[in-house]
């Protein structure tokens, strides 16, 4: 299996969500994604599906995403600095589900989901 790494910013692993819905900074902690490449691989159940982040289309070959792995997919170039916070909301998942995401979760992908990712300063 080859892995091409990911490079989640800093700023990403250092949120955490809080019960008054702030954040605050955790120790850095590196993240990688993983693609499939061998046909091997390719049939031990993750099929290549295309999902939709932005409006832009992103094809992947895993059942779930992330929180950080949506926003690193979102932005090439994130905002960065003190107080910066991001907002995933999904639809089109499976049974026609909505709904957003926080820091550590996760949700399981279908062909055509679509992801609204924002980014917000925190005042």
């Amino acid at each position: 299996m080859s892995t091409d790494a990911v490079a989640i910013p800093t700023w990403i692993l250092q949120q955490k969500y809080l019960r008054n819905k702030h954040f605050e900074p955790l120790p850095y902690q590196p993240v990688e994604i993983q693609q499939m490449s061998s046909d091997k691989e390719k049939s031990q159940g993750h099929k290549e599906v295309t999902i939709y982040i932005n409006g832009t289309p992103k094809l992947v070959r895993k059942e779930r995403l992330t929180f950080e792995e949506i926003v690193a997919l979102a932005f090439d170039n994130p905002p960065t600095g003190d107080g910066v916070q991001f907002t995933v909301q999904y639809s089109r998942g499976h049974s026609n589900a909505k709904g957003s995401l926080i820091e550590g979760q996760s949700v399981q992908i279908k062909e055509g989901m679509e992801f609204d990712v924002t980014s917000t300063n925190r005042s």
